[in-house]
């Protein structure tokens, strides 16, 4: 028996609709209105979101680089992460965090492609670093993608 229920729900700047039928499948949030500055917000939301990913792969990329030249010695920084912390202003622990993920894929294609592809994130790479090696590496790249943060 597919039940329905009714339930009373507000939209915005004070008009209501009351007696609503949702089903009780669909969650109570798409029964109300969204207003469009809220829409042009969530848009927003959305794109620095796909920004900040692209960033990342970006960061990742240009430090690995930055590490196959040796470019750190030309600014007189004795390591990478002396640079990332010191150059480029980054915190100790993202600085830590980039430098070994960006380590891991390097040496692991399936880890470098997932970040690449934006199915895996940094944050979630750098708790299988430690971990991850060639032969393990399929198993623990899926238990990353589908852990929670």
């Amino acid at each position: 028996m597919n039940q329905q229920i009714v339930i009373p729900t507000v939209g915005f700047a004070g008009s209501s609709k009351v007696g609503a039928e949702v089903d009780p499948e669909v969650d109570a949030q798409t029964c109300l209105e969204v207003p469009p500055k809220i829409r042009d917000l969530h848009a927003k939301a959305l794109a620095a979101v796909a920004r900040l990913k692209t960033a990342e792969i970006e960061l990742l990329r240009v430090l690995d680089e930055v590490e196959c030249h040796k470019g750190y010695l030309r600014y007189g920084y004795n390591s990478l992460f002396q640079y990332a912390v010191k150059a480029l202003g980054l915190s100790e622990g993202v600085a830590y965090n980039f430098i070994n993920v960006g380590r891991a894929a390097r040496e692991i294609p399936e880890l470098k492609a997932e970040i690449a592809r934006g199915t895996l994130s940094v944050n979630k790479a750098r708790k299988i670093t430690s971990v991850l090696t060639r032969e393990n590496s399929s198993t623990w790249i899926e238990l990353a993608k589908s852990a929670s943060q």
